[in-house]
């Protein structure tokens, strides 16, 4: 059976288990534990407060890898919550936007 790795492919690889093992609810059960255990990645960073509308626009444009959120709209302190999985697609896109506006990223920040 596949590894999840994914939450936004959970639903495909339940029909993918059901095709192959109709009567295995074990298989079930182990999906949906894995799927409970995968958590996002929170990254944050100081952009040019003028540009996050932008960036949010950019990212959510990639549909379900990543949702940001703003914190501080006066110093341009976001977060950008990262699905499983899809951290080096983020990380791309940050490091071509940083080409044309200022991305900072604050890993001093304390996680809550």
């Amino acid at each position: 059976m596949p590894k999840v790795v994914e939450t936004r492919h959970a639903l495909s690889l339940l029909h993918f288990h059901f095709l192959l093992c109709p009567t295995g609810h074990t298989g079930l059960y182990k999906i949906m534990q894995a799927c409970q255990t995968l958590k996002t990645i929170k990254k944050y960073f100081r952009i040019d407060r003028k540009e996050i509308c932008f960036l949010k626009f950019i990212i959510e444009a990639y549909d379900g890898i990543a949702v940001l959120t703003t914190i501080d709209p006066v110093k341009g302190i976001i977060v950008i919550n990262i699905a499983p999985g899809c951290g080096e697609e983020v990380e791309m896109i940050i490091q071509d936007l940083k080409k044309t506006i200022m991305i900072e990223s604050l890993n001093d920040i304390e996680q809550t």
